[in-house]
């Protein structure tokens, strides 16, 4: 057997085989499947990394054979951006080129969770360094009063491309300055104490 190797991109799913045959007499089959000489065969699906195409050419004495093997190494997907990034409070205009965000939130917010969707299905996503399922929320973040600052990574395929994306979520202080209750060491106040008179 004649072995060959040739490297594709990632965006490159299928590939044909062309056989041509010295003699119009012989058959070929690739990966098993009859070709007419000269013509494509079927598109052949391809995995990322290593795929192996066999090609087999018989003479007319339907004995004498010849093999050859095509090692085809698909790449990995080098995507490593996000095709969405929301939040579970506030929210931002979002896009894959951007990647920094400001968000203010009330001091009612105390946690926030964020969800990432990557473009490529076969990246990973992590949230503050914690996986996150595309398309899913993280865990709930909590929230200091001011500046808090979150990270979202995706990796590609390739294990080596990442894009980190950073939202800074600003959490307003406490405008509350009412009173839980008010009391005196002797006597009583009138009117009663209540929170909500000032």
């Amino acid at each position: 057997q004649t072995s060959y190797e040739v490297d594709v991109a990632h965006a490159v799913e299928t590939i044909s085989v062309t056989p041509a045959t010295a003699s119009a007499d012989a058959t070929i089959k690739v990966n098993g499947v009859a070709v007419a000489s000269g013509a494509s065969s079927a598109a052949i699906p391809l995995t990322v990394g290593a795929n192996t195409i066999t090609v087999q050419a018989t003479a007319q004495d339907g004995t004498t054979v010849k093999g050859y093997v095509i090692s085809v190494n698909r790449a990995p997907s080098s995507d490593a951006s996000l095709s969405a990034l929301s939040l579970s409070d506030g929210s931002i205009s979002f896009q894959a080129s951007t990647y920094a965000y400001e968000v203010a939130v009330a001091n009612a917010v105390e946690t926030i969770a964020v969800t990432p969707t990557a473009s490529s299905a076969d990246a990973t996503l992590t949230v503050n360094g914690v996986a996150v399922a595309s398309g899913s929320a993280s865990a709930s973040i909590p929230l200091f009063v001011g500046v808090n600052l979150i990270t979202v990574q995706a990796t590609a395929q390739d294990g080596n491309t990442a894009d980190t994306y950073s939202l800074t979520i600003t959490r307003a202080a406490s405008a509350n300055a009412d009173l839980a209750s008010l009391t005196l060491s002797s006597g009583a106040l009138a009117p009663a104490f209540a929170a909500s008179q000032t």
